[in-house]
């Protein structure tokens, strides 16, 4: 959330499942000032729209023991939320695609099948926004 590094210090910041961890518009705003001009932000996010992340954000965290590993500010969003953020955070070109459908726990010999499956389902309309994972790029003007 504060960095200690100097303004326009990376060329890139690439992240992997970390945003919905924090406060998401504070956190972009430390990224977009740690960048140089030009510099590129990817970040892999989970996707709300997916069901089984739907499901797990509304119901299972509710009804979950204590034994779940969640952090008290978790919070999943959806494509449009992040785009706004990054906007709003002063980034360029903000782009947030769904992509993603194979289940962590495919089993092996259906691996090679899901994956083809999957590339489909990540150009068909609508059906494209329930993927698992969410993928965001934008630049540093």
């Amino acid at each position: 959330m504060r960095l200690d590094f100097d303004d326009c210090r990376f060329d890139a910041v690439i992240g992997n499942s970390v945003l919905h961890h924090v406060e998401v518009r504070r956190c972009l705003g430390e990224l977009h000032r740690v960048l140089k001009s030009g510099g590129r932000l990817v970040v892999f996010e989970p996707n709300l729209l997916n069901p089984e992340v739907l499901i797990e954000t509304f119901v299972a965290r509710r009804l979950a023991t204590r034994g779940l590993d969640y952090s008290e500010n978790e919070r999943t969003h959806t494509l449009w939320t992040y785009r706004r953020w990054l906007r709003k955070c002063g980034f360029n070109d903000p782009r947030v695609r769904p992509f993603d459908f194979l289940h962590p726990i495919t089993p092996s010999p259906l691996l090679h099948l899901m994956v083809l499956v999957g590339r489909v389902l990540e150009f068909v309309p609508v059906l494209r926004e329930l993927s698992g994972s969410l993928l965001l790029t934008a630049c540093r003007g």
